[in-house]
């Protein structure tokens, strides 16, 4: 065991893994979020209703208990299923 200075202790802590994870459109939906889209380009891009990508976020965003669409994108970043390239 290595010499570890304070209170740290080696150890490794595995992802969390969801149980339910966003669908394959809230993923693209956030991925585009992501990259800086707004609602208004996302909608052209997929040709998708307003009313139709806001009930898709706030489905994102219930799913994995984020307080907006900004936070779902950190979220899905933080765990690693999500970039912003």
């Amino acid at each position: 065991m290595h010499d570890i200075p304070g209170n740290m202790q080696e150890t490794e802590t595995k992802p969390k893994v969801r149980e339910v994870m966003p669908s394959a459109m809230q993923v693209v939906i956030l991925n585009l979020k992501a990259k800086g889209k707004t609602l208004q380009d996302i909608e052209g891009e997929l040709g998708m209703k307003r009313s139709t990508l806001a009930r898709e976020l706030y489905a994102a965003c219930c799913i994995l208990q984020a307080a907006n669409s900004t936070h779902a994108v950190a979220i899905g970043i933080t765990e690693g299923w999500l970039t912003a390239r």
